[in-house]
Order: structure tokens, then C-alpha cells, then sequence
């Protein structure tokens, strides 16, 4: 009878939108926020995404090359120049944040939850996508993924995700109540990092991995919670309402430039 529960406990809550890679993902997430090193934090955090989104899309019977997906898990580029000015102010910023972290341990719950909460909803839109049918094509897999990031990013500006951090604030407590044991599962995400592209479960020991597995019962607790599921469901619709946008922008760029190269032909 305790085994059934176990296994009960472990089922992703079936709304559609949910995977045990995305909830493991999501777990996985929470150790990150641990790492003192500033960046760090965010290249294992990014391979960790990158992980999800494979095994995510491998759920749903989709194979691609991962790099033309790199745009989903690890962000819109913002140019070289923008890119090394960004980099010396959040490098101050993240100095402090890391400070204030490792000496308040609640600060760090705080950015774990919130790390948790984008991995999350990163997973879920992945498969929303691959429900569409995308990513197979090598033609059109990374205009597919910018939109996907596009929209993705926009849905989470205007969305008020405090229902959701909350739950994942109570996963962290749950699943991680020892400073220590979040602390050696960075440590060995880290380890599992410097040899691999991607990081996932694979790369913990086996008494990690049962920490990770308590992650997992609480995740999905939390995500049958009614107050949950409604932010989910209002998610969902903000996200495919921007996805939608993000495409009619794109088909009228598209017969816009069209339009442009058959009057320089006619021209000419």
C-alpha cells in the first residue's frame, strides 16, 4: 500500500501540460541558486534547462538538433555590444545578490522558488509548442524556438506569478529543509556540468537522487492545488495569445519584405 502511494505521489498531475521532465527540471532548478559563483549559477542553470527541453521534447516524439533550440532554453541574444555592458552592471548586481544569499538563507529560497517557477512554465510551453507539431522540421525548428522564447518571455513580464513561487517556495522547505543537502547537489550538478552540454538526474548519486524524488512528490502536490491549476490555466492563455501575435507579426514581415523584392524585380 505505501509503495502505491509512492508511485501516486510521483505521477505528474495530468492536465496535458506537465512531465516528469519538466518537474524534475524544476527540482533540479532549486540547487542552483546555491552556487556562490556569479554566472555560474546561470550556465548550470541553462544547462539544466537544456536537459528539460530534450527530454521534454524526446516525451513527445520530437528529435532536432539541440542547438537549434538554444534560443528557448538559454535566452535571446541581445547583440556583442549590449551583451558586454549588460555584463559589467549584472555582474555588480549579481556580486551582491550571491552576497546576500549566502549569508540570508531566505533570500535564497526566494531566488531558488523563482528560478523553479521559469523552469517550470519553460517546459510547459515547450510542450504546448510540440502539441502544434513543431520543432521536427530542421527548416523551421529555430524560427519556431525564437518565437516560442518570444512569447514565453512576454507572457512572464506581465504575469503575477506569486501563487506559483509561493508553491515552489514550500517544495524548497519540503524537499531541501538542509542547507547542506541543496548545497551537495549543486556541488554535484556542478561536477556532472564540467563534462557534459546538458545536466540532468543522470549526473547525481543515488542518495541525491532520492532527495530529488522527494522534490518530485512535492512539485506535484503542489500542482494540484486549485489555486495552482488556475494560474496555469491563465498562463496557458497569455502565452498562446502572445504566441499568436508573435505569428502575424512574423507573416506580415514576411509579405512585407515579399512585396518590397517583387517591386525592385519589376523595377529593374
Amino acid at each position: 500500500m505505501e509503495k502505491n502511494f509512492d508511485i501516486q505521489e510521483r505521477q505528474v498531475p495530468s492536465d496535458g501540460y506537465s512531465s516528469r521532465a519538466t518537474v524534475v527540471g524544476t527540482v533540479l532548478s532549486a540547487p542552483c541558486a546555491l552556487v556562490p559563483v556569479p554566472f555560474l549559477d546561470d550556465i548550470l542553470l541553462a544547462k539544466v534547462r537544456k536537459g528539460m527541453v530534450h527530454r521534454v521534447l524526446r516525451e513527445n516524439g520530437v528529435l532536432t538538433d539541440p542547438r537549434r533550440m538554444k534560443v528557448v532554453y538559454a535566452g535571446i541574444s541581445k547583440g556583442c555590444f549590449l551583451t558586454v555592458i549588460g555584463l559589467a552592471g549584472s555582474l555588480v548586481v549579481k556580486i551582491f545578490k550571491k552576497l546576500f544569499r549566502t549569508i540570508f538563507f531566505i533570500f535564497a529560497v526566494r531566488g531558488a522558488a523563482l528560478e523553479m517557477t521559469e523552469t517550470y512554465l519553460l517546459g510547459r510551453v515547450v510542450i504546448r509548442c510540440a502539441e502544434r507539431g513543431w520543432y521536427s522540421d530542421p527548416d523551421t525548428c529555430r524560427e519556431q524556438a525564437l518565437h516560442t522564447r518570444a512569447a514565453f518571455n512576454k507572457a512572464m513580464n506581465g504575469t503575477d506569478g506569486r501563487v506559483f513561487v509561493k508553491a515552489m517556495k514550500a517544495v524548497w522547505r519540503g524537499a531541501a529543509s538542509s542547507k547542506s543537502v541543496v548545497k551537495r547537489l549543486a556541488k554535484h550538478l556542478v561536477r556532472g556540468s564540467k563534462s557534459s552540454p546538458e545536466v540532468g538526474e543522470e549526473d547525481l548519486t543515488s542518495e541525491d537522487r532520492r532527495v530529488v524524488e522527494e522534490g518530485e512528490k512535492s512539485v506535484n502536490r503542489q500542482l494540484r492545488q486549485k489555486e495552482v491549476q488556475e494560474f496555469l490555466a491563465k498562463f496557458d492563455e497569455r502565452f498562446d495569445r502572445y504566441l499568436e501575435n508573435e505569428l502575424e507579426e512574423s507573416s506580415k514581415d514576411e509579405k512585407s519584405t515579399s512585396q518590397i523584392f517583387q517591386s525592385e524585380n519589376s523595377v529593374s
